[in-house]
């Protein structure tokens, strides 16, 4: 199975570059970066990097149109190439790269999705925290099940399974819509315990999660769980 990892990257100029090869060196998998509009120099840094990197394709978006469209960027572009499958993993160093043969495993065995669920979820936010436990309480309502973590980017999937979840959220609905979609068409799926690394407090970024970010992805589940879909997307 051809499996690339595909990594969004907005503003990440002092970490993008140290995820990426550690990807590259985890792995052998191919990989396709796509920088989201970025006005930190990621793009300057990467091609640097990576330009003549034949495991590497960069992809830049002229202007910010959020992690979610950065993500179909990115799978388009590995479907183009031959990818039977992908696997997403953030740029700024959270999500161990050693762990990616884990959801290459699952993917060969069959699994069509592969949800990372975090173990270490007490450094997040409070706001991050109440707003994973409200999407929790209202997916069990509306789907009869739930998973513990939904917040957590570190996703894969096979390209059949990519038709059926793909979404349309640009920004930080696209994880919960996600799963919606996993269950609203009936994909098996496994999950993943993985660890996040969290950056030193000095090092992070402001979260930009508010509570009125949560209150638009509650007010969209309904949405998701009762919309058609006429046929599977053009891939």
């Amino acid at each position: 199975m051809d499996i690339f990892v595909v990594i969004p990257v907005y503003n990440e100029k002092s970490r993008v570059v140290s995820t990426v090869m550690s990807v590259l060196a985890n792995s052998k998998n191919k990989v396709v970066v796509v920088d989201d509009g970025s006005s930190d120099g990621c793009d300057i840094l990467l091609k640097d990097a990576f330009d003549k990197n034949k495991r590497v394709t960069l992809v830049k978006h002229d202007i910010n149109q959020g992690k979610g469209m950065a993500m179909k960027t990115g799978a388009k572009v590995a479907w183009k190439n031959g990818a039977e499958a992908v696997i997403f993993i953030d740029a700024d160093g959270q999500h161990d790269p050693k762990l990616i043969s884990k959801f290459v495993d699952s993917l060969k065995s069959g699994d069509e999705v592969v949800i990372g669920v975090r173990i270490n979820k007490g450094q997040m936010t409070m706001i991050r925290k109440f707003g994973n436990w409200m999407i929790r309480v209202v997916l069990a309502i509306l789907y009869g099940q739930t998973i513990e973590d939904m917040l957590c980017g570190y996703r894969a999937m096979t390209k059949r399974a990519y038709s059926k979840v793909v979404w349309t959220s640009h920004r930080y609905g696209v994880e919960t819509e996600m799963i919606c979609n996993m269950w609203k068409y009936g994909l098996n799926y496994r999950k993943i315990v993985v660890e996040t690394i969290y950056a030193k407090k000095k090092e992070r970024k402001r979260d930009c999660f508010t509570p009125v970010d949560g209150i638009k992805v509650l007010l969209l589940i309904p949405y998701w769980r009762w919309r058609n879909k006429s046929s599977l997307i053009n891939l």
